[in-house]
């Protein structure tokens, strides 16, 4: 199964996609610029913190989602759905993964 870096700033949120969990979690200590958080290494689902407020967490994903983008997308639907807001290609997208 493939693995997700999600990373949200003030500025906004985004996603890498990744084939293993040690290349998204080497993703996420090069955007930290440190490998471990209070002397311990870094772990998958587990949310961490930059120096800049930025949070940071590697989960792991469906075999269905083959992007960065498709994840981005399934977040976004998904926010619209639980606020009663999703259109209907949302939904879509939603069922199509199991959502």
């Amino acid at each position: 199964m493939p693995w997700i870096h999600r990373s949200a700033h003030s500025d906004g949120r985004s996603s890498k996609r990744f084939k293993t969990e040690t290349a998204a979690l080497a993703s996420v200590a090069k955007s930290m610029g440190r490998d471990h958080d209070y002397g311990e290494p870094l772990q998958a689902n587990r949310r961490y913190v930059d120096d800049n407020g930025g949070t940071h967490i590697v989960e792991e994903v469906s075999s269905s989602v083959r992007s960065a983008a498709t994840d981005e997308a399934l977040g976004r639907a998904y926010d619209a759905r639980e606020c009663g807001t999703a259109t209907k290609r949302q939904l879509a997208l939603l069922d199509r993964h199991g959502m």
